[in-house]
């Protein structure tokens, strides 16, 4: 059952439908859990563990890494992810960040 199919999650839904406001809040939300699974399956493998999507800064998406060593080669996947998150996000994008955050460790 996807996040949206639970029935907290219909509930929700018809909460904010009416309030426009919310509404965009949940559109976006889903918008991004759909964008972080799609790019999540888009990495290599030996990466997944190590790296991950973590926000839209504006027009900025950024990524996590747990080490430094993962955040260099988050670097190098960093504009093939842009590439195909520009073509999934609603808003613009057209820059990536990378931080590190060794929080991430053991997080999947």
């Amino acid at each position: 059952m996807s996040k949206l199919e639970h029935p907290l999650a219909r509930q929700a839904t018809e909460i904010a439908s009416g309030d426009r406001k919310l509404g965009q809040i949940m559109r976006l939300a889903g918008a991004f859990e759909r964008l972080d699974a799609h790019l999540r399956a888009e990495l290599p493998a030996s990466a997944r563990p190590h790296v991950r999507i973590v926000r839209i800064d504006g027009s900025c998406l950024v990524i996590a890494a747990d080490s430094s060593a993962w955040a260099m080669r988050a670097r190098t996947l960093a504009a093939g992810l842009l590439a195909q998150a520009q073509a999934m996000w609603p808003g613009k994008l057209d820059r990536t960040r990378v931080v590190v955050a060794p929080s991430l460790q053991g997080k999947r």
